[in-house]
């Protein structure tokens, strides 16, 4: 005897599992980009003895290109920004980031940051000392303590 009803089920159930396997496919199609940049904290810790006159800052995708764009020869080929320095007090630093964002739920498929933050300082006896930090993970901490040498 032919039952109509479970047959009819299984279909239903086969062309349900279709069209969620098309949506989880379709959601992991990047339909556009957000760039942007994330505030990071930066707090110098100056020893006694020595006064920083101005301090510049600027970030690069990897510690590595940043250490070799710093010793390359011919000086360093790092592009940095003076920002506002107050002796004791932190400053602000923008470090890029973004993502691809899927077509459908607009969620980030493949996010990435800069992960290196260069450091240029001035000190009052004229000299400058170049220093690459990491940059901590844009959903971590967004404070960043430097002990100057």
């Amino acid at each position: 005897m032919w039952l109509p009803g479970p047959l009819l089920k299984v279909r239903h159930l086969m062309a349900l599992v279709a069209m969620a396997a098309v949506g989880l496919c379709l959601d992991t199609i990047p339909a556009g980009r957000a760039c942007g940049a994330f505030p990071l904290r930066i707090r110098l810790e100056v020893p006694p003895g020595r006064k920083i006159v101005a301090v510049a800052a600027g970030a690069e995708m990897t510690v590595e290109r940043a250490e070799s764009l710093l010793n390359a020869s011919g000086g360093p080929y790092l592009q940095v920004d003076a920002v506002p320095w107050v002796a004791g007090q932190p400053f602000d630093v923008r470090v890029p980031c973004g993502s691809r964002v899927s077509l459908l739920s607009g969620r980030p498929l493949s996010p990435w940051q800069f992960h290196a933050l260069v450091l240029r300082l001035d000190f009052a006896d004229g000299t400058s000392r170049w220093s690459v930090q990491t940059a901590p993970d844009r959903w971590g901490s967004r404070d960043l303590t430097v002990a100057v040498r």
